[in-house]
């Protein structure tokens, strides 16, 4: 059985901040989408709707399976 090493605090508090980067990062995201749906700027609401619709037009849903089947797929052949 190992033991368990010594409590570092310094690793620890690189953990807590790299976490607080990713939960920002998230949380400025949801800010922009809210922004997006609440129409607070014209202008980007209407890029945003713009690029949705593209989006839509050229990927469809069922498009993702058969992505990830075609990289498994060039892994299998490559190996």
């Amino acid at each position: 059985m190992q033991t368990e090493g010594k409590f570092k605090r310094q690793v620890f508090v690189r953990n807590v901040m790299r976490l607080k980067v990713i939960v920002m990062w998230f949380y400025d995201i949801g800010i922009f989408l809210q922004d997006c749906f609440e129409w607070e700027s014209t202008l980007k609401s209407l890029i945003a709707v713009i690029l949705f619709i593209i989006l839509c037009y050229y990927f469809e849903p069922y498009m993702v399976p058969i992505a990830l089947l075609l990289i498994f797929l060039k892994g299998y052949v490559v190996s």
